[in-house]
């Protein structure tokens, strides 16, 4: 980030799925933290289970990332965007009837990867781009994360955690802020 040039942008592509994730982190011992999540519904598959969580942890990140870009009195800012629901692969995987249906409904009524790209795109590009109002933007639209999303005590300790997940230590933080 150091070499991001006045006014860049850092965009993560996120999804509403982010909604049904909420964030645990274990307080026990802090070397080990692990991020869970407690959904709001026993049904739902464990792949999505998982790709919700992901999400959330997008939107943590860009939380994050914004409040130490603000702090540094950067002109940088991130972006979480979801582009809606997309024909992409996250689907190739099911089988049996539940499987071909859900294939079958998404090829009518989702976004093609064009369409879905389109919106991603308007925010990497458009010049009236200003600032926090965008930190979140569900289907070309300014919107509002979950609570969870918006929670800074969290975002703070997602941000620890994959630190030290990716061998980061505190030392090394400096390195990774723009200097503008």
């Amino acid at each position: 980030m150091p070499s991001m040039a006045l006014n860049g942008r850092i965009l993560t592509v996120g999804s509403e799925a982010h909604r049904q994730a909420a964030p645990f982190l274990s307080e026990a011992n802090e070397t080990t933290q692990s991020l869970r999540n407690r959904l709001s519904s026993p049904f739902l598959p464990a792949w999505y289970k998982n790709y919700a969580r992901s999400k959330l942890g997008n939107n943590l990140m860009t939380l994050y990332i914004n409040d130490e870009l603000e702090r540094r009195k950067s002109s940088v800012r991130a972006s979480c965007i979801s582009p809606g629901r997309v024909q992409t692969a996250i689907f190739r995987d099911l089988n049996g009837s539940m499987g071909m249906i859900i294939k079958t409904l998404a090829r009518f009524i989702f976004q093609t990867p064009s369409q879905g790209a389109s919106g991603v795109l308007k925010i990497a590009t458009d010049p009236s781009y200003t600032g926090r109002e965008l930190d979140y933007v569900h289907c070309g639209r300014p919107s509002v994360p979950s609570p969870a999303a918006r929670d800074r005590t969290i975002a703070n300790k997602f941000w620890r955690w994959s630190m030290d997940a990716v061998n980061l230590h505190t030392e090394d933080d400096a390195v990774l802020w723009p200097r503008r």
